[in-house]
């Protein structure tokens, strides 16, 4: 609005100062032109006057058409300052959105990853099938001495039962070592300890799952005897020691293409009594070549 004001009070300036030189021209060429000489001196000064006047008036025009400028160029500065930050908030919106789109998905994803495995690999009902991919490239591992076990997911005799597990020697342990793969069972600290019985004493079954229809399972069981490995674990452990056959199957035996090894997959096993044993009932050592690790 001020603006505006300033832009009328222009235009009135300069009609007024238009007006004022015609009627100065007009006396100059009327009065002095017509013979009056006695009024030339009078004349001269009404001139002069008007244009003192019409100068005051030109650099009043002068003075409010550079201020019109002025505001002019302040308001473009303004709009342009206006647009650039409109802009850039507009380019930050949009990467916002972008990134949250992209941390949204990414949460996603890793949640959909981290159910589809508990789905895949957690059991629970005592049952594991612990699938090994590229065999013959973990055993060179385990010959070369950069990974000599490797470990499978925990399982879960119940919702709330024993978290259980297995680990591999896939070059041999102990007296298996380079002869045959050793199999071992690991009682793990769950998170129900306090609710179940110990020490643990349920039957144990490691297995080489055969994977030809005509040839059995390679079964080795065991019972749970009194040492450390089957008492509740410490509170500052995670797991006890394992326990299980060093000499549980010969290596030559996987090595029998589509029968234990198919693909460069090897499968092992283990099945868990689902109910705990008698108290009254024996607990000694079974299974051929298991003991302590």
């Amino acid at each position: 609005m001020a603006l505006q004001q300033i832009v009328a009070k222009a235009d009135l300036g300069i009609q007024e100062a238009r007006l004022g030189i015609s009627k100065a021209d007009w006396i100059k060429e009327h009065a002095l032109g017509n013979g009056f000489e006695d009024d030339k001196t009078t004349v001269t000064s009404m001139f002069n006057n008007v244009e003192s006047h019409v100068g005051e008036l030109e650099g009043k025009v002068e003075q409010l058409t550079q201020e019109n400028k002025n505001k002019d160029q302040l308001l473009k500065e303004l709009q342009e300052s206006v647009d650039g930050l409109t802009a850039k908030f507009m380019a930050q919106a949009k990467n916002l959105s972008v990134l949250e789109h992209q941390t949204l998905n990414g949460a996603l994803q890793r949640i959909s990853k981290m159910e589809s495995l508990q789905t895949k690999t957690t059991s629970y009902n005592g049952r594991l099938i612990w699938k090994i991919e590229n065999f013959s490239q973990e055993r060179e591992k385990a010959v070369k001495g950069e990974q000599p076990a490797i470990y499978s997911e925990p399982f879960y005799t119940s919702t709330y039962g024993y978290k259980l597990g297995l680990v591999a020697y896939l070059n041999g342990d102990g007296p298996g070592k380079r002869t045959h793969l050793s199999l071992f069972f690991i009682v793990y600290k769950g998170e129900y300890d306090a609710l179940l019985n110990w020490p643990f004493n349920r039957k144990v079954t490691l297995e080489l799952i055969s994977q030809d229809a005509s040839r059995p399972d390679l079964t080795d069981s065991f019972k749970p005897d009194k040492s450390d490995s089957y008492f509740r674990p410490l509170s500052n452990s995670i797991r006890n020691k394992a326990t299980g056959c060093p000499l549980f199957v010969s290596l030559d035996v996987i090595e029998e293409q589509n029968i234990y090894q198919k693909n460069g997959v090897v499968l092992l096993g283990a099945r868990v009594e689902t109910q705990s044993r008698p108290a009254s009932v024996s607990q000694q050592g079974g299974g051929i070549g298991c003991t302590i690790v």
